[in-house]
Formats: structure tokens, sequence, C-alpha cells
């Protein structure tokens, strides 16, 4: 670390604390000065470029609730990012519901039993779509939500459309859900 170069610079040689006083009835924050700041350098990527000519897909899942009581409902949101060059067309996700958890609805999604399907017509290089369905917890337990892009109309340099969701890949993602008895 460099002595003198300010609180700010994510050395470890600075702490902060944030204290928060109610003197005339509103919570004030004062923020030091810090007049000797060293700027933080720029962040650098590790990634590689995006190769020009093709699409490169990837899959995050999120729920609203990790934890519920059977009746309760849960709202999964199911984001595809292209990180390629190409604009990606045909994309189809797959969402396999645990035991446990029964399809509620969806404004952009499908159910066939356990299974939930949705499609994104195109995602141009750099853009994200989602697509979101909610479901209600029908039995106690410990499950996991496991979704993938399931198809897509280009090859993905870094992974398999379609292939499963245990290959380690970025187009797969999974949750976990805890389920207790109301």
């Amino acid at each position: 670390s460099q002595p003198g170069s300010g609180t700010g610079d994510g050395q470890d040689d600075a702490a902060s604390v944030d204290l928060r006083t109610k003197s005339d009835g509103t919570l004030a924050l004062y923020a030091s000065p810090n007049p000797n700041q060293t700027p933080l350098p720029p962040v650098l990527s590790n990634q590689p470029a995006p190769a020009p000519d093709k699409a490169d897909l990837s899959l995050t899942l999120k729920s609203d609730r990790r934890s519920l009581r059977v009746g309760q409902s849960v709202s999964f949101t199911l984001t595809v990012s292209n990180a390629g060059g190409q604009i990606a067309t045909g994309i189809s996700l797959r969402n396999e519901l645990p035991a446990g958890m029964q399809f509620s609805g969806s404004p952009n999604m499908t159910a066939s039993g356990q299974t939930i399907t949705g499609t994104i017509a195109q995602l141009n290089p750099g853009e994200t779509a989602a697509l979101s369905f909610t479901a209600q917890a029908t039995a106690s337990g410990s499950f996991t939500n496991a979704a993938q892009i399931s198809v897509a109309g280009q090859p993905d340099p870094d992974s398999t459309a379609g292939n499963g969701t245990d290959k380690g890949e970025d187009d797969e993602a999974r949750t976990d859900l805890r389920i207790s008895t109301p």
C-alpha cells in the first residue's frame, strides 16, 4: 500500500466507517473531502475479445425468493446475454421445474407438465433479453430448479445448446429452493 494516498484507492491501509446521527430529525451523512486521493487504475477485462463471426450466449436464472412455504409462489427470471459479435437467432430456453413446484403462469413462456419453455427470436451483440414465469410450491423439501438454452441458431464458442444442465457451461443455470410446510 501507499501511505497518504486517500481512502478510496482500494489499498489495504485505509478503513472507513459510516456514522449517522439523528440530530435534526433527518439522517445526515458526512463524507470526508479526501484531498490526497490517488486515482484508481482502470479495470482491465480478463475476457477475450468477442469473435465478430460468432454469437456467444450465456444464461442466468434468478428467483425472487429462495425460501418459501407450501402454497406460496415464486417468480423466476431467465436472462440470456449475447457477448459475441454476431446476431443470435432462434433461441429457445427450457426450464425443468423440480417436483414440489407447479407452473402458475407467464407472460412469455409456456408449460407442458414440469417443462417450461420460451423463445427469443433475435439477440443482437451486447444485448440481453429476459423471460419470466411464476410457480407455486406444492411440497416441502430442498429442490434445485435448472434451466438451459436448449436451441440456438448459431454455434456457441464455449457451450453446446441442449446438452443438459450438468455440464458447467455458461448456457445453463440453476437455483436452489427450500420449501417448508405452512
